[in-house]
């Protein structure tokens, strides 16, 4: 009995390990690995073979050509020169928008205002247009674009502040801080900082502050719109995916959009990341304003600072938005109104 006690009591000998177990563990990791990045790739091309195909089929029950539709769309964005400089102009402020709502997002927050803040960095831009016109353009433009991203990223400040110290929705608050700017920079532009003249708009923005045009870079461009405000979202992108891929502040913003309580665990912020996270969210829907309001030479108006933060929202609520991908789509968007009516 004493021998029989004596055996259950010894531990029991490990299993035995399977041949090979540990390598085909791997390789599925990796073929797993290897269909996500293959899905994540080929999701955008099968979403566009789809909505051709939905759009052929309703332009055929219309009556009409889907080749000839589609041919005049292409050709309204891409077919003269003055057609890809209208893209790029159109596509710029969308870009910024896109990437402003876009990094929110990533940090677990819903900039739905992100309108209102290209409407006060707009209305930055055209004041510090005029007020430092008289420098030379390599120190006049870089300020007037600083002076946008702290108009739009003072504009999101007041619903960060909120949203941090008292729990309140940055939808409401971004949303009702939308309207509030629509109709300050209406106010103004009608009112204190109204040019002469019948037409509601400022003074005119100095020449040494306005964007210059990308036919000086391109010169295939010489007809076209097209300004140096593109490059500018080219870099702005560039910078928001360097700063979530290799700083600090963008592993804390990833950290608190995926899990908060995680985050505060690990004693981060979450209160600090997400002012921080919606300021800067804020400062590069600045800058959309101010790429559409130096690309004009008649100052700031009401309809020179168009509503480009509403159709960037969209975007925001793929449950796969990251910078890059949003900087793709928006990027992609100013097309679509390029086609002859």
């Amino acid at each position: 009995m004493s021998d029989d006690r004596n055996d259950d009591l010894r531990p029991s000998p490990p299993p035995e390990e399977v041949p090979g177990g540990d390598s085909m563990e791997k390789r599925f990791a990796l073929e797993q690995q290897s269909v996500d990045r293959l899905i994540r790739w080929a999701t955008p091309f099968i979403s566009v073979a789809i909505a051709v195909l939905i759009g052929s089929v309703i332009i055929l029950l219309t009556g009409g050509s889907p080749i000839e539709a589609f041919s005049a769309m292409f050709q309204g964005a891409f077919g003269t020169q003055r057609a890809i400089g209208e893209t790029l102009v159109r596509a710029t402020p969308l870009m910024f928008t896109g990437l402003a709502v876009a990094y929110g997002f990533r940090s677990g927050l819903f900039n739905i205002g992100a309108e209102g803040q290209l409407y006060l960095g707009g209305l930055a831009a055209a004041f510090l247009g005029v007020q430092l016109g008289g420098m030379q353009p390599l120190v006049a433009v870089p300020l007037v674009l600083l002076g946008a991203m702290l108009a739009g990223a003072a504009w999101a400040f007041i619903p960060a502040l909120l949203k941090a110290t008292r729990g309140a929705h940055e939808v409401i608050t971004t949303m009702m801080f939308t309207y509030i700017g629509r109709y300050l920079v209406d106010w103004l532009v009608t009112g204190r900082l109204k040019a002469p003249g019948a037409v509601p708009q400022t003074v005119e923005i100095g020449v040494n502050a306005r964007l210059a045009r990308l036919f000086e870079v391109f010169p295939f461009l010489q007809s076209s719109r097209a300004h140096m405000g593109f490059l500018v979202a080219c870099g702005a992108a560039l910078v928001v995916w360097l700063i979530f891929k290799y700083t600090t502040l963008g592993f804390e913003a990833r950290a608190v959009g995926f899990n908060p309580l995680g985050a505060q665990n690990a004693g981060i912020s979450i209160a600090s990341t997400t002012i921080k996270s919606l300021c800067i969210s804020g400062a590069l829907a600045g800058l959309a304003g101010a790429s559409e309001v130096l690309d004009f030479t008649t100052g700031c108006s009401p309809s020179s600072v168009p509503a480009s933060g509403s159709p960037a929202s969209p975007s925001r609520f793929s449950p796969r938005t990251t910078p890059s991908r949003s900087f793709r789509r928006q990027s992609c968007s100013g097309r679509c109104p390029q086609a002859p009516g």
